[in-house]
């Protein structure tokens, strides 16, 4: 079946994935409406390249006609397209929607450029061929432990009861014992004290390390989560640092934040916010103006209310400390009442978030509120310009 450039199509694999195939239709690579926010990979022949960003970012960076067929994750409709600006949600990560397939670490060469036979941006996309290829790459994941494992956490993720989870965790275990996602899973579901928790997450860095192998943190630094045999890893070192920050034990886990913001720069799973609220709570206010700065301009409200109270903490009640609250202000009206407890917190976090909405507001706090709590005279300086 045929897919026109242009158009966006979801089909699914033997195992039941959803894929989204998007076709460009631009000669710039732009991307098809908010399914430009985020590839997931690119498909060349019958290598999968993992690829992070924008359609554009990725044709250029691998120098791909645009009208070049990649498969966007589902999850796609979690981010805005204008900017590339991610939600964050609770839910974004882990990704129970990843595609089930071997992902191979070579890269695209230039040799790869489409070559004077190639298809005019009006061609079509072959979605049987697509199938076949997922199909191919579905039974090579099959022959390998790792992979095999790897698909019990897919299952594992969308099991209804804890039960289950934890049942097909430990199968994923004694198929693989380098499965991290499966310590991950085990530390969420089954651990009945927060040291046990941290024993499994410290299994699952472990695992995931010696997965990986050496090569792979000496060739692929600022590429990880790009790459999505790094994703468990990295999901098992993000619960490692939130167990430990809860356990007490704030500069590892303040550490392991760093490490992952080394390994993966262009940071999907938004530790940067997290890493900002726990520096504002210790104090280390030159730690969280460098990160500020290396992240700018940012667009949320978390960066913004955060730069505010980091001038209200390095300069007191100022001019420049009340303009920066005033660009918060502009940015999300909603967060002051929340964090002066005007207006109640949710019992739930919002599954979705959008730039200036009531539910970013919410999720920012939800973080950012203990900093707010830890810094002397903020929450009473936030009350006085409030009226």
């Amino acid at each position: 079946m045929p897919l026109p450039c242009g158009e966006v199509a979801c089909i699914r694999s033997k195992f039941g994935e959803r894929i989204w195939i998007a076709a460009s239709a631009s000669q710039s690579g732009a991307g098809v409406g908010p399914f430009a926010a985020l590839v997931h990979g690119i498909m060349d022949s019958s290598t999968w390249v993992p690829r992070t960003g924008t359609t554009e970012s990725c044709f250029n960076e691998l120098g791909l006609a645009s009208h070049a067929t990649v498969v966007v994750r589902a999850t796609t409709f979690l981010w805005e397209s204008k900017g590339g600006i991610p939600f964050k949600s609770e839910k974004a990560y882990p990704e129970p929607c990843e595609t089930r397939c071997v992902m191979a670490k070579k890269r695209l060469r230039k040799s790869a450029q489409a070559s004077p036979d190639t298809a005019s941006p009006g061609a079509v996309i072959d979605l049987q061929a697509i199938q076949a290829l997922l199909d191919n790459l579905g039974r090579s994941a099959r022959a390998d432990p790792l992979q095999a494992a790897q698909e019990l956490i897919y299952d594992a993720w969308g099991a209804p009861s804890r039960r289950k989870r934890v049942a097909l965790a430990k199968r994923a275990l004694d198929l693989s014992p380098l499965c991290a996602d499966a310590y991950v899973i085990l530390a969420r579901e089954s651990a009945n004290s927060l040291d046990e928790a941290i024993d499994l997450y410290r299994r699952g860095v472990a695992a995931g390390e010696k997965a990986l192998g050496k090569a792979c943190f000496r060739d692929d630094v600022g590429h990880f989560w790009g790459i999505l045999e790094t994703r468990p890893y990295m999901r098992a070192r993000q619960g490692l640092a939130q167990a430990l920050w809860e356990k007490g034990q704030r500069d590892e886990a303040v550490a392991h934040y760093r490490e992952m913001l080394r390994l993966n720069p262009n940071d999907n799973q938004g530790i940067r916010y997290v890493l900002l609220d726990c520096l504002l709570f210790l104090g280390r206010d030159e730690e969280a103006a460098d990160l500020i700065k290396t992240y700018d301009p940012d667009g949320t409200a978390a960066w913004s209310w955060s730069r505010a109270l980091l001038a209200f903490r390095r300069n007191g009640d100022c001019a420049k400390s009340r303009n920066a609250l005033a660009r918060a202000r502009a940015d999300n009206k909603h967060v002051a009442p929340l964090l002066l407890g005007d207006v109640k917190m949710p019992r739930r976090l919002p599954d979705y978030i959008s730039v200036g909405s009531k539910d970013e507001a919410v999720a920012y706090v939800h973080g950012a509120a203990s900093a707010w709590a830890a810094a002397p005279g903020a929450l009473a300086w936030l009350r006085a310009c409030q009226q």
